[in-house]
């Protein structure tokens, strides 16, 4: 590695240190798409429950 590439990882790796934070919520669902995960998927949308009529 060059010294500016060692440099680039240095920065890269460092712990932003301003006080700065957003929290972001997130949802997680299992791998792989299944008739479960569309259903949560479609309660977190608050979709309509015709959306699902095909399932």
């Amino acid at each position: 590695m060059t010294s500016s590439t060692k440099e680039i990882e240095q920065l890269i790796g460092k712990e932003y240190d301003k006080g700065f934070v957003t929290n972001l919520e997130a949802d997680t669902f299992l791998p792989g798409l299944n008739e479960e995960v569309i259903a949560a998927l479609s309660a977190k949308k608050n979709e309509p429950p015709f959306m699902l009529e095909w399932l």
